[in-house]
């Protein structure tokens, strides 16, 4: 009997150590999952709260961005012209400067190759080739030789956000260029093309040119400062402010086609005070004069519109809001390529 206890007390040691060798592996497996349970929840709080701020920063950035990607994509529009459109609305003494610097300045920007540049590059930033990523970022304070392409798109963008304190200026360019890139990622995969009319101003007997707009003899009078590279540039025949306004978010395409029919208005009119919700009729523009203008905002869009909708749509506003519901209703031609 004494035999039997003697090893039924081994027996319970034995499984007594096993107990508690067992319950010292369930201790670490639980603290190792508690560790990894709280490091992971920790991370995602960390990016979480990341994510708001950037969402905020990018949220804020927008609002203040609008009105300087919408001058980008504007000029964008009218690369297929060796001028923008507008140029013919500028004071004489801004344009005979444009028009002395034009050339040597497509000059100096056609000396410097932009192809190869980094996929993280950003504007005002000089173009960089590397060995490997730990050379990607670098410290360019006090240097003078950025590309003259940045360069000027810096200067309109500090143009275009005169009323931004400097600290917000940065990463409000940086929000730029991140716009611009992912705009220009979803207008490459449009499927398709807009077919591109070209509409000549005054060449209808019916419907002779406005006589307070020159669109009609702008290229013309324009012709002499048409530069060596503005031939070597070549574009695919589509109406390209049709794909880009397409393309654009609404809030982006509704300022677009705002500017586009207030300028022409206000121009062709000779009211530098019409509103957005003046009535155009009573500035003097009847059923011909809207026709007219009709053709000149079609002229300038690559794109022919109805030319009786300033009789249905008399104020700028419900004319741009038309004009935005058209030209999303519009399909691509599936049957041409890019």
């Amino acid at each position: 009997f004494q035999a039997q206890l003697d090893i039924k007390i081994i027996l319970y040691d034995k499984l007594q150590q096993v107990r508690r060798r067992r319950l010292e592996l369930v201790r670490e497996k639980l603290e190792d999952s508690a560790g990894l349970l709280i490091q992971r929840n920790w991370r995602r709080h960390r990016d979480y709260q990341q994510l708001v701020y950037v969402r905020r920063d990018k949220f804020e950035a927008d609002k203040r961005t609008s009105t300087l990607l919408v001058a980008i994509f504007s000029a964008a529009a009218a690369m297929r012209h060796f001028v923008h459109p507008f140029f013919r609305h500028l004071p004489t003494d801004i344009q005979e400067v444009l028009i002395q610097i034009k050339a040597s300045m497509q000059r100096t920007i056609g000396l410097v190759p932009l192809s190869g540049k980094l996929a993280n590059e950003e504007l005002g930033m000089r173009g960089l080739r590397v060995a490997g990523k730990e050379n990607l970022h670098y410290d360019q304070s006090g240097r003078e030789d950025i590309d003259l392409a940045s360069h000027m798109l810096l200067s309109v963008a500090r143009h275009l956000l005169p009323q931004l304190p400097s600290e917000q200026f940065a990463p409000t360019v940086k929000w730029a260029c991140y716009a611009i890139g992912h705009q220009a990622v979803a207008l490459d995969r449009t499927e398709g093309c807009f077919p591109k009319e070209v509409i000549p101003v005054g060449k209808d007997p019916s419907l002779p040119p406005h006589p307070g707009d020159s669109l009609s003899r702008f290229w013309d009078d324009a012709g002499t400062i048409k530069h060596h590279h503005d031939w070597l540039m070549s574009l695919p025949e589509e109406s390209m402010p049709m794909l880009i306004l397409h393309g654009l978010p609404e809030r982006q395409r509704q300022i677009y086609l705002t500017a586009q029919v207030l300028v022409t208005m206000r121009q062709a009119l000779d009211a530098p005070s019409i509103s957005t919700d003046d009535h155009l009729r009573f500035q003097g523009l009847d059923a011909a004069a809207g026709a007219q203008l009709m053709e000149v905002i079609g002229s300038e869009l690559d794109h022919r519109l109805p030319l009786d909708w300033p009789k249905m749509h008399g104020t700028v506003n419900a004319l741009a809001n038309q004009t935005s519901l058209h030209i999303t209703e519009q399909k691509t031609d599936a049957s041409k390529e890019k």
